[in-house]
């Protein structure tokens, strides 16, 4: 088998307009959040929004959903998370994918740095009563944007393009899901955390690998010769 046909394909196909416009989708949605939350007028409204959510939350309390959310909460803690981050890079390094290592470790490292500068940016105050200890500010919500970033990453770099691809592109935003929802159980985070965390962590999944896709397609390595 020649070098170019046993190169890994890209992660996503750069040349995708519905790629392209679902990264504009994800940053717009996650900036809007950030404006919003800058704004005194929208920051009371999303403020409401947040304390009927919260209110809802300590309504339905139930001590069985109460430990889901716990091991939720032990899955995304940092021991826990960087342990699967380096399992997965390792992986990739054994099967000898370099682009899927490079855009592994590019999109963990920046959601994993992202989110506590944006909560220093911030400094929003966190719901009263939380059910585990949570330390620094709440927006944006650090589970949620590495569950997103993690489950979007994984999925966009080991599973090939096609229908297998997009059935386990809604496991990952699933598990992503619950992640937020968890957060959001245990009274750490508001709704427009989560919220917030989801759509910074898909974005930054997306964008890596939509460059990486990119500077594969223009290197001349990866180009099959025609016969």
């Amino acid at each position: 088998m020649s070098p170019e046909t046993n190169q890994p394909g890209p992660p996503l196909d750069c040349d995708s307009a519905g790629t392209r416009r679902w990264v504009v989708l994800l940053w717009l949605f996650t900036l809007g959040f950030m404006v919003a939350l800058a704004v005194p007028v929208l920051e009371q409204a999303v403020s409401a929004v947040d304390e009927r959510i919260y209110d809802l939350a300590v309504a339905v309390e139930q001590p069985l959903l109460v430990e889901v959310a716990r091991a939720f909460d032990t899955v995304g803690i940092w021991t826990s998370w960087s342990l699967f981050t380096f399992g997965v890079a390792a992986i990739l390094l054994v099967l000898r994918h370099w682009a899927g290592f490079a855009v592994w470790l590019v999109s963990m490292t920046i959601a994993w740095v992202a989110s506590p500068y944006i909560k220093l940016a911030y400094e929003r105050e966190r719901p009263p009563d939380g059910l585990v200890e949570a330390g620094s500010y709440a927006f944006v919500s650090g589970h949620a944007t590495t569950a997103a970033a993690l489950g979007f990453t994984a999925v966009l770099i080991l599973i090939p393009a096609g229908p297998r691809r997009r059935r386990w592109l809604w496991v990952a935003l699933a598990y992503a899901v619950l992640m937020a929802w968890s957060r959001i159980y245990l009274r750490v985070h508001w709704l427009s955390d989560t919220l917030g965390g989801l759509a910074l962590g898909a974005a930054i999944a997306v964008t890596v690998a939509l460059f990486a896709s990119w500077w594969y397609a223009k290197r001349p390595l990866h180009r099959v010769p025609e016969a």
